[in-house]
C-alpha cells in the first residue's frame, strides 16, 4: 500500500462499486489517503461523494471492490467492520448533536476510561475548539459555527486516525464558513489526524485539502493538488466544473495548435488533430488597439469589487471571459488584441 508519497497508506479504497437497484452510484473508485493529508472529494450533488463517504465511515455496504485501513480489512463484498471499531471520526452536515445532552457529555459520549480521563480529554479538546467556557451549555443554546466546533470535538476525542466530514459548513453564512474552515483546518493539523472532506464548493476544496479527488457520474475524473486540478485538468469537464473556462477550437501543427488567436506551443501533438483549448480568464492578456490589429471588442464588464469581469465578443464571433484587477480601468465598446501565457490543449474525439 506504499506509493509515490514514500509513505503507507492510511487508507486505500480498490474497485469501490456501489448500486441502489439498477442505478450504479459508484463505479470502481480507487482512492488512497496518507498520514496526516487532507483530501477533498469534490463533485456536484448525485455524484457519489457523500456515498462514498458512508461506505468509509461503515454506514453502507457496497457490491465490488476492497476497503483496507490502518493495513487492515475493513470491508469488502463478505466482511464490514462496523462503525464503532474503525477508528474512524465522522463530523455530519447537520452537526447532529444529540439535543438533550451538554456540550461536555457530547464531547465525552464514546470516550472510554475513567471519569477522571474522560474529563481531562473533554477539556483538552474544549480548549481546542475554542469553547471552554461553554462546557455546560445545551446545543440549542449555540450557534451553528459553535455547533459544529463541538461535533469536531467530539469526533476528535476518541483519537481517530482519520476525520470523515460531510459538508460541515454548508449550513454556515460566507464569512463564518471561511473562519470556521481555516480554524477547523489548523485544529485537525495540531491533532495530526488525516481527513476527508465532501464539497461541492469548488474555494472550499482548494483552500482546504492537499489533494482533490474530483468526482462526476460515480466515477473519478482527477486526482490531483489544486494547482494541477486547476491549471493542468485532464478533462474539459474538470475544467469547467473547478472554476471559469474559455475554450477555443484548434487543429495542430508542427508543435503547435492554431487558433483564431494565433499559435500555442504545445509540442508532442499528432499533427492534424483537432482540439479545444482551455484558457483560463485571468490567463488572458488585452491590449488596446485600432480596430485592424484587434481580435475582437470588450462587449461588457462587471465590477466585482477586487475584479473586473470582461466579456470580450472575438470577429469570429465566440465569446471570451477575462478577469483582470479592478485597479486596471476598462471601457465597453473598445478594441483589444488578446493574448495568453497558457493554454490546455483537449482532443477533440
Amino acid at each position: 500500500m506504499s506509493s509515490t508519497h514514500g509513505t503507507q497508506a492510511l487508507l486505500q479504497c480498490r474497485g469501490i462499486s456501489k448500486s441502489y437497484g439498477k442505478n450504479q452510484v459508484l463505479k470502481s473508485i480507487d482512492l488512497e489517503v496518507f498520514p496526516r493529508e487532507f483530501v477533498a472529494l469534490l463533485g456536484p450533488s448525485g455524484c457519489g461523494k457523500t456515498t462514498l463517504l458512508r461506505i468509509l465511515a461503515g454506514f453502507e455496504p457496497f457490491q465490488g471492490g476492497t476497503l483496507h485501513f490502518e493495513n487492515q480489512l475493513l470491508a469488502d463484498t463478505k466482511t464490514m467492520i462496523p462503525p464503532e471499531r474503525r477508528n474512524i471520526g465522522m463530523v455530519f452536515q447537520d452537526y447532529a448533536l444529540f439535543p438533550h445532552l451538554s456540550v461536555q457529555r457530547n464531547i465525552a459520549f464514546s470516550l472510554q476510561g475513567s471519569k477522571q480521563e474522560k474529563q481531562y480529554r473533554v477539556d483538552e479538546m474544549l480548549n481546542l475548539v475554542g469553547l471552554l467556557e461553554y462546557a455546560k451549555y445545551m446545543p440549542y443554546e449555540l450557534s451553528g459555527g459553535q455547533q459544529q466546533r463541538v461535533a469536531v470535538a467530539r469526533a476528535l476525542a476518541p483519537r481517530p486516525s482519520l476525520i470523515l466530514m460531510d459538508e460541515p459548513f454548508s449550513n454556515l453564512d460566507t464569512n463564518l464558513r471561511t473562519q470556521l474552515r481555516n480554524d477547523i483546518r489548523k485544529i485537525l493539523r495540531e491533532e495530526e489526524v488525516s481527513a476527508i472532506l465532501v464539497t461541492h464548493d469548488q474555494g472550499e476544496s482548494f483552500s482546504f485539502a492537499d489533494r482533490l479527488v474530483v468526482m462526476n457520474q460515480g466515477q473519478v475524473e482527477h486526482t490531483g493538488t489544486a494547482e494541477e486540478v486547476y491549471h493542468q485538468p485532464q478533462t474539459p469537464w474538470v475544467a469547467s466544473f473547478t472554476g471559469s473556462a474559455n475554450f477555443l477550437e484548434g487543429k495542430s501543427c508542427d508543435g503547435k495548435v492554431q487558433s483564431v488567436l494565433g499559435d500555442f506551443a504545445c509540442p508532442n501533438l499528432k499533427n492534424g488533430q483537432d482540439y479545444q483549448l482551455l484558457i483560463r480568464p485571468e490567463r488572458l492578456s488585452l491590449d488596446l488597439v485600432d480596430h485592424a490589429q484587434s481580435d475582437g471588442e470588450i462587449e461588457h464588464i462587471e465590477f466585482l469589487g477586487d475584479r473586473r469581469v470582461l466579456t470580450i465578443r472575438l470577429w469570429s464571433g465566440e465569446k471570451l471571459t477575462a478577469v483582470v484587477s479592478s485597479a486596471e480601468e476598462w471601457m465597453e465598446k473598445t478594441w483589444v488584441k488578446v493574448s495568453s501565457d497558457q493554454v490546455v490543449p483537449f482532443p477533440v474525439h
